[in-house]
């Protein structure tokens, strides 16, 4: 198993152990697809993590990982991902 998906794993039972993070039916609220159609014959297609609650609050979910812990002020947060 590669590291990211490692890491991933680790920070979906974190946020499954504090109880953070909550989805009402997984099978509909997990990998949401989103299609829009923009002009008549141009579509916008997206996918979601998740929708559902965190820290008690409904929201959009969509987790990020990265091989660096994220900074803790917004500065240099780019440089992250290259």
């Amino acid at each position: 198993m590669g590291r990211l998906v490692h890491q991933g794993i680790q920070l979906l039972g974190r946020f499954a152990q504090d109880n953070r993070v909550r989805i009402e039916d997984p099978q509909n609220n997990l990998q949401v697809k989103i299609l829009h159609k923009l002009r008549e014959e141009t579509e916008f297609l997206g996918y979601v993590d998740a929708i559902g609650e965190l820290d008690g609050e409904r929201c959009i979910i969509d987790w990020k990982t990265t091989s660096a812990r994220y900074p803790d002020t917004t500065q240099g947060l780019l440089a992250l991902d290259p």
